[in-house]
C-alpha cells in the first residue's frame, strides 16, 4: 500500500499520555488510515472518509436516548467496523 504524501497526526486531546494513543493520515484520496502512534510499523486500519466520520461523531454525540443494546451485559460493541487491516 501506497502512503506517499501521507500526513499522519495525533488528536488534539491525546494530551501528554506516554503515548498512548492514535494517528490519523486523513489527507489520501477515498481512505482514512489509522496506526498505534506507539508501533508505526505494526500495521494499520484503514476506512472509507464516510466510515471514519461516523466513528467520530459517535465519540462525540452519545445518542439520546441511548441505544437498546448500551446497557446489554458483557463487553461493548465494536462499531464502525475498519475495511481493512494491514
Amino acid at each position: 500500500m501506497d502512503l506517499t504524501g501521507a500526513r499522519w497526526h495525533k488528536s488534539t486531546r491525546s494530551g501528554n499520555n506516554s503515548g498512548a494513543c492514535v494517528e490519523v493520515a486523513d489527507n489520501l484520496p477515498g481512505r482514512v488510515h489509522v496506526r498505534d502512534s506507539k508501533d508505526r510499523d505494526g500495521g494499520l486500519l484503514t476506512f472509507t472518509p464516510a466510515a471514519w466520520r461516523a466513528f467520530v461523531e459517535l465519540g462525540r454525540t452519545p445518542p439520546d436516548p441511548p441505544p437498546s443494546w448500551a446497557a446489554r451485559p458483557g463487553p461493548p460493541l465494536s462499531w464502525p467496523a475498519p475495511l481493512t487491516r494491514h
